[in-house]
């Protein structure tokens, strides 16, 4: 045919155009195609990037999860063995939260990532007027001694020395307490002593005889200083009034203590307390102090000492029994009166046996009186 014959003469006649250079360069590229430049080679390698970069991510975030899951497995585990409560896991789960530890199991070997946790989390209950910055402290002391984070024999509560109380094993025999039985939670409370304490239980002496008892959960609280410490312990045995509890380390903080104010009188020195890194023995200097109030560790006097709220004194004071007691002091209130200010203090350095005999200082006089007294925080006016 026509169209048959004309495709060779036109084929010659393109070949007969193209130079010798032109015509090698196009039998190169007939004889070795470039794959490189085919379409369906750069769409493949694409789509195969693509799979391999899905795939990537897919790992990625499984391994994460995987980490997740051992790491929440590995906190339940440890905070079990550390004996924490739930409120306590909780705690320190914000303390991992505030120190940005993605892998919380962690928290359990890092003290100085657990103080930073904490230093934010208490940086931002101030700012909350609902908080209450004390109890969290407290908390915070008491997981801080069930971890093993620098345990000491005391800890601080606001300027307070606080025992580091993390079992009923540490209550010494001798200690009063307050117990009620767990089902009973809403009734009155019974006063009780602590009478003996060994490694497999503790017993206790109750007011009144309540027959026999072999089962159970009693509720108790300590005072251990400025703060109410709640625990709960199995029930082993009870006969004559005394009561057999098993060992328990859930122990948790539930308030401040509170205590009356009472008026009493009694001459009194107080002098600033400074630290001073000087060169020369410096004697500090003592003003004639007017005691006016008693509140357990809060007293409240009038002297012509310049003080302000926050600063620390040395007091020299006598108590109702006859004995002397001299402490530092943290200045919580002042405002002027005609003999010059009147000044809330809180003694702070008290601990155990002293706390204890500031409280019944107080609870004297105010028996002595036979008066209704305004509950209030100790030391704040």
């Amino acid at each position: 045919m026509v169209t048959q014959s004309l495709v060779p003469v036109l084929a010659d006649t393109f070949i007969a155009a193209l130079t010798p250079a032109q015509r090698f360069q196009a039998l190169r590229n007939f004889q070795n195609p470039n794959p490189l430049t085919d379409h369906r080679f750069i769409t493949g390698g694409l789509i195969l990037v693509g799979i391999l970069l899905i795939l990537l991510i897919l790992v990625h975030y499984w391994q994460r999860i995987v980490k997740s899951r051992s790491a929440k497995t590995w906190f339940i585990s440890l905070s079990k063995s550390h004996h924490l409560t739930w409120n306590e896991q909780k705690l320190l789960r914000q303390i991992c939260h505030k120190a940005d530890l993605i892998q919380i199991d962690a928290i359990f070997t890092m003290p100085d990532t657990f103080e930073k946790g904490v230093n934010e989390l208490l940086n931002e209950k101030i700012l909350d007027i609902h908080a209450d910055i004390e109890q969290l402290q407290a908390a915070v002391t008491i997981l801080r001694a069930k971890l093993g984070f620098g345990v000491q024999n005391s800890a601080t509560n606001n300027g307070h020395a606080v025992a580091a109380i993390t079992s009923t094993r540490q209550i010494s025999p001798g200690t009063k307490i307050r117990v009620n039985r767990r089902k009973n939670a809403a009734s009155g409370w019974m006063d009780a002593v602590i009478t003996g304490n060994s490694d497999g239980d503790f017993t206790v002496q109750l007011p009144v005889n309540l027959g026999q008892i072999s089962s159970g959960v009693w509720i108790l609280q300590y005072d251990c200083g400025p703060i109410v410490l709640e625990f709960e312990a199995p029930v082993l045995n009870c006969q004559a009034g005394e009561l057999s509890l098993g060992h328990t380390e859930n122990i948790r903080v539930v308030s401040r203590r509170r205590f009356p104010r009472v008026p009493f009188e009694s001459q009194a020195l107080i002098a600033l307390y400074q630290f001073d890194m000087g060169v020369e023995f410096d004697v500090p200097r003592f003003y004639k102090a007017r005691i006016k109030q008693l509140a357990g560790p809060g007293v409240l006097i009038e002297s012509t000492i310049k003080a302000s709220v926050g600063n620390r004194v040395l007091i020299v004071m006598g108590l109702p029994n006859g004995n002397f007691v001299q402490d530092v002091a943290v200045v919580r209130h002042v405002r002027p009166v005609d003999r010059g200010l009147s000044i809330a203090v809180e003694m702070t350095g008290a601990k155990g046996k002293e706390f204890d005999e500031l409280v019944e200082a107080t609870n004297m006089v105010a028996h002595k009186l036979s008066m209704n007294t305004e509950p209030a925080v100790s030391g704040k006016n």
